[in-house]
């Protein structure tokens, strides 16, 4: 199920005051949990290091995911680990050592894009500076007499981004009239899905924008329902997918390496 529809539904159960992107955060607390407790998803990542207090973690990897450091081939446990990402070298680890490393991944947040400006175009393409927009991605815009008049995106054109190069967007051919300058409202699409897209679990989303609702509105009654629909789904899924899941090879890791 599509994210946008999550959230047209829930509205239709219950008409509220919060906004698009309020609710768009509350489905990115449900996909997180998912993913850490039910789906876990694994990845790995290498580097070598020359010298003790080398290791930098890369930005999207916090030491808190690591489940698991090989140290030229070796297991070394967390505690260990700790100690040597702080430059302290167990006894036995040489250099330059390989580091391998087994981190749980994290869901990522829905990308909302929102863009207003003056941009230079062609047909099929548009200049600006790098956003996160990236090929695949649907984008809509609408053509303004100024930059202070709010877009009225129900006559908005959409496009597709076909390729990103250093100073701008490749879009689909035809989708501008070349000109220089023209004052454009744009914005990404939100066609991201559920983490879980089957019956009955998807309902899980428009149960968690219900309790959250229900709770700043401080009907406790409606808030005490819709959690408990929730955690009722939320752990038929975690037996379900235990069953069912295929398994992660990368988290199996440790055998595999272990001397």
């Amino acid at each position: 199920m599509e994210l946008l529809q999550v959230i047209q539904t829930a509205d239709a159960l219950c008409p509220n005051p919060y906004t698009r992107e309020e609710k768009l955060r509350w489905c990115d607390e449900v996909s997180a949990g998912i993913r850490r407790e039910i789906k876990k998803i694994y990845n790995t990542v290498e580097t070598m290091v020359t010298q003790p207090g080398e290791l930098v973690l890369p930005d999207d990897i916090c030491f808190e995911d690591i489940e698991t450091a090989y140290i030229n081939g070796k297991v070394m446990d967390k505690l260990d680990f700790r100690s040597f990402a702080a430059g302290n070298v167990p006894a036995g680890v040489s250099f330059p050592a390989k580091i391998t490393l087994v981190y749980l991944t994290r869901a990522m947040p829905v990308r909302q894009v929102n863009l207003k400006g003056c941009y230079d175009l062609s047909e099929n393409f548009i200049k600006l500076d790098s956003v996160e927009l990236y090929p695949g991605d649907c984008i809509e815009w609408v053509l303004l007499e100024n930059l202070s008049q709010e877009p009225d995106w129900r006559e908005a054109t959409r496009t597709y981004i076909i390729d990103q190069v250093y100073d701008g967007l490749v879009v689909e051919e035809n989708t501008f009239v070349p000109q220089t300058g023209a004052p454009l409202a744009i914005r990404r699409v939100i066609d991201d899905l559920t983490e879980i897209d089957e019956l009955p679990y998807e309902s899980m989303y428009i149960e968690y924008l219900l309790a959250k609702m229900a709770l700043y509105q401080r009907d406790f009654t409606g808030y005490s329902a819709h959690t408990a629909q929730y955690n009722l789904l939320f752990e038929g899924l975690k037996r379900d997918y235990k069953t069912r899941a295929p398994m992660n090879t990368v988290s199996g890791f440790r055998k595999y390496w272990q001397e």
